[in-house]
């Protein structure tokens, strides 16, 4: 922990599972290649620059990223959007839903 460092905080990921420091973002392709990283406040959401990672991935790799695949930090509104909005597909559960159907972007779960 840092007193100088408002962005390195305790942080969880569930009621169990808790941190010190900052949270890593990580691109892992599925040939275990790690294409893009970035390191996040450990204050603030696991979805912060969602779209970036990709473009970062796309940059590195070379390659179009045809699909991104995330966990329920990545299935809000806001990401959903931004993410379709560049002309993308995401995967990804919707947060909350009990079910835990995975629900691509754009589609109505209703």
């Amino acid at each position: 922990m840092s007193v100088h460092d408002p962005q390195m905080r305790h942080g969880h990921k569930s009621k169990s599972r808790r941190f010190d420091g900052h949270k890593a973002a990580v691109v892992d392709a599925d040939t275990q290649l790690i294409t893009a990283v970035d390191v996040l406040p450990g204050n603030g959401p696991d979805n912060l620059g969602a779209l970036e990672l990709v473009e970062q991935s796309e940059a590195s790799a070379g390659v179009p990223v045809v699909e991104a695949m995330g966990d329920t930090a990545y299935g809000d509104g806001s990401t959903r959007q931004a993410i379709v909005a560049a002309g993308r597909k995401l995967v990804a559960r919707v947060q909350g839903q009990a079910t835990g159907a995975i629900v691509p972007a754009g589609k109505r779960t209703d």
